[in-house]
């Protein structure tokens, strides 16, 4: 007997590093929008602070290197997956102290999301992905091994220089910060031009 498999509306997660950006360039920009502008903007972020969107032009030069490298890379997965031309909408700076998570959320209004990672500190939060099919409420919870079509949710682990990219429909968190470090990140959504 041959049993044909198909898989539709897979979530893919792509990530890549990118090393060519010095990272305490992007560290110094971020703290010193974060003393221009203390208040920031509150969206996901719990005890975090979260810049206003850049304009990505006229940020730290390291900002523009990084939109330059993601402006790459999204156009490969566009291609990839068949989606028109995209713009970047949006990017920001976070940065989370201890104890500050986001909560669940996605990025309504774009199409592919993502994060690239420029400080990580050990124990300082990863981010986790979560199915949004009801799935939790039919997979039994005590299977001995999770995959792809059986898990509900997956933690990827953060690492500096690396980039997450995902479908902005995709609901994922950001796990709190355990360490005394504080962990910065740039989040991003790009969507139609």
């Amino acid at each position: 007997m041959e049993i044909k498999t198909d898989n539709w509306f897979p979530s893919t997660i792509w990530s890549v590093d990118f090393l060519d950006v010095d990272n305490q360039k992007i560290i110094d920009f971020a703290y010193n929008l974060q003393t221009e502008d203390p208040q920031g903007a509150t969206n996901t972020n719990y005890v975090g602070w979260q810049s206003k969107f850049l304009d990505s032009r006229t940020a730290d030069p390291e900002v523009f290197k990084l939109v330059n490298f993601l402006n790459g890379v999204v156009e490969t997965i566009r291609l990839d997956c068949g989606l028109p031309p995209l713009n970047l909408y949006n990017i920001w700076i976070n940065i989370n102290k201890q104890g500050s998570y986001n909560s669940v959320h996605n990025h309504r209004g774009s199409l592919i999301s993502g994060c690239y990672y420029v400080r990580v500190p050990k124990n300082s939060g990863n981010i986790e992905f979560f199915r949004s099919d009801d799935a939790e409420y039919y997979i039994p919870s005590n299977l001995s091994t999770y995959n792809y079509f059986n898990s509900t949710k997956i933690i990827y682990e953060s690492k500096d220089h690396r980039t997450l990219l995902f479908p902005s429909w995709l609901k994922h968190a950001v796990q709190g910060n355990q360490s005394k470090d504080e962990r910065i990140s740039i989040a991003f959504n790009y969507g139609l031009r």
